[in-house]
């Protein structure tokens, strides 16, 4: 039941597939989840500072550390239940433009069991994380109450330093998966696959397939009409040749070939190249195949014209085509025998000039329905197959930029929340500073100073980090970009500019308060 998921096999044994994407989002997701408790144990910590002297008299008055962090604990414990509620409601308002922005059909259920488990765990999870993460654990006696600014302050910086390296590594993936769909979009298959149209041939319409052909092939906008056994696209008849089926062949020569039938005008029509020999003539090549070029190599033929073949039939080998892609880019070429058998093809292809697309439609439509009136006529476009193929890469890129949106967004808030911490903080020293002369670029000098640490050491940790893992990403593809330089540099650019951009609204509102009458209030 889980094949889709685990479709990836050795030696008969399921080690993987679309599952390891599930768990890398799965992880990614904690990882947003982690940045968000992070920030709100960032919070909780700047507002401590507001708190100490409550704190102080509650300590003075007799209460304990166990009674103090209690309170905290249950005060967190009650934003994460009221969070929790307003990230149910909003999951199932947007399910359904979820669903249509990845294209697919996912269900939300309020009355299972497993979800209301989950949510529990997730909400006590997040307390005890968020609450680890503030400045609660600093909490003591009168001793140590001095000491807790230095903590928070140090803490809190490892924590931002920890969102800028997740969201590194996050933008970096995000762009190497847009570059590899881009390159697996844009890579040639080797063969004409646009303007396209193909539809089933029923048994009437293989009886009398040269009167509708030559009925097609009268509109102007029909290039050619041939037929076959599949798409030359997604080839799903394989075959595993015996020992006596070409000259040379060991036992231990286990190759999987994909076979496919086809008439005269199939090879020419979709513009295959030829390396070797020529095309099938339909009165002498009933057994003769043609090869593709990773045939010829896993059968080990130098010289392939002329070489006798044994599939079901006996033949030579009359021609060699390049190799093209039989499956999508994840997966290597395949060797591919092509037979010439009019009798076994029953999909019916048709080339046009891209012009007048609904009359050449409507023309196929008419000449289908003067040799078949028992079956309905449907038809599609050999590009949507194509872009199909690509359709989990498409929504795996669409998920992944949602992730990477909120963990950019909650890295923004975590560092707009320190930066606004250290501006209220550091407001007197700030307005000293520009009575005594300091001009404002001075003074977002030192503010991009306090933050260009951290952000140099995200940039160290994470690149090398995501950097492997985008490698490992990349060769599960067979056909796959390389990891360049720039993208690295996109990466680490973004991210300045969204440590700027948080630390420039704190910044636009220190420098709009006027010194003097800050220090006044002083």
């Amino acid at each position: 039941e889980d094949w889709h998921l685990k479709s990836k096999f050795e030696n008969g044994i399921p080690v993987g597939g679309r599952i390891d994407y599930v768990i890398a989002f799965l992880i990614v997701a904690l990882l947003v989840l982690l940045m968000a408790c992070i920030n709100f144990g960032n919070i909780i910590t700047a507002r401590f500072t507001k708190r100490a002297k409550e704190l102080g008299v509650r300590q003075t008055m007799g209460a304990t550390p166990f009674v103090l962090s209690t309170q905290f604990v249950i005060e967190i414990f009650l934003f994460v239940i009221i969070s929790s509620g307003l990230a149910t409601i909003v999951c199932y308002i947007s399910l359904p433009y979820f669903n249509q922005y990845i294209d697919t059909q996912l269900t939300f259920s309020l009355g299972r069991l497993s979800y209301w488990l989950a949510s529990a765990a997730l909400v006590v999870a997040c307390t005890l994380t968020a609450r680890s993460f503030s400045g609660v654990q600093f909490f003591s006696w009168r001793s140590r109450v001095s000491n807790t600014r230095t903590h928070r302050k140090s803490f809190s910086r490892v924590l931002v330093t920890f969102q800028f390296a997740v969201s590194l590594a996050l933008v970096l993936g995000a762009i190497v998966l847009q570059q590899q769909l881009k390159f697996m979009r844009s890579n040639h298959p080797g063969c004409k696959h646009d303007q396209v149209i193909y539809f089933q041939a029923s048994p009437a319409i293989a009886q009398h397939f040269d009167v509708i052909k030559q009925e097609l092939l009268q509109h102007p906008n029909i290039q050619s009409v041939s037929r076959a056994s599949g798409s030359p696209l997604n080839i799903l008849n394989n075959v595993e040749l015996g020992d006596d089926s070409w000259r040379g062949k060991t036992k231990e020569d286990k190759v999987v070939f994909q076979w496919l039938y086809c008439d005269e005008a199939f090879l020419e029509a979709f513009g295959f190249r030829w390396l070797q020999g020529r095309n099938f003539n339909i009165t002498t090549d009933s057994a003769n195949v043609i090869l593709s070029q990773e045939a010829v190599k896993q059968m080990r033929l130098s010289k392939p014209l002329g070489e006798v073949v044994k599939i079901d039939r006996q033949g030579e080998v009359i021609g060699v085509i390049s190799d093209f892609h039989s499956a999508p880019l994840s997966k290597h070429i395949q060797p591919v025998i092509i037979s010439l058998r009019p009798e076994n093809c029953n999909i019916v292809f048709l080339h046009f000039n891209g012009q007048q697309t609904h009359e050449v439609v409507d023309h196929i439509r008419r000449s289908f329905k003067k040799v078949e009136q028992e079956f309905p006529f449907e038809y599609a476009f050999l590009d949507d197959d194509f872009n199909k193929t690509y359709r989990s890469e498409l929504m795996i890129q669409k998920i992944a930029n949602i992730y990477i949106s909120l963990a950019l967004l909650i890295a923004a808030v975590g560092t707009f929340g320190l930066a606004a911490y250290l501006a209220e903080s550091r407001m007197k020293e700030m307005s000293i500073r520009m009575v005594c002369g300091a001009s404002p670029a001075h003074i977002v000098t030192l503010f991009v100073l306090r933050f260009a640490p951290m952000l140099a050491v995200s940039v160290f940790v994470a690149l090398p980090v995501a950097g492997l893992l985008c490698y490992d990403l990349l060769n599960n593809y067979a056909y796959h970009i390389s990891l360049t330089l720039p993208m690295f540099l996109i990466a680490a650019a973004v991210l300045a500019c969204l440590c700027l951009f948080s630390l420039s609204v704190p910044l636009m509102l220190l420098l709009r308060q006027s010194a003097v009458d800050t220090l006044r209030r002083e």
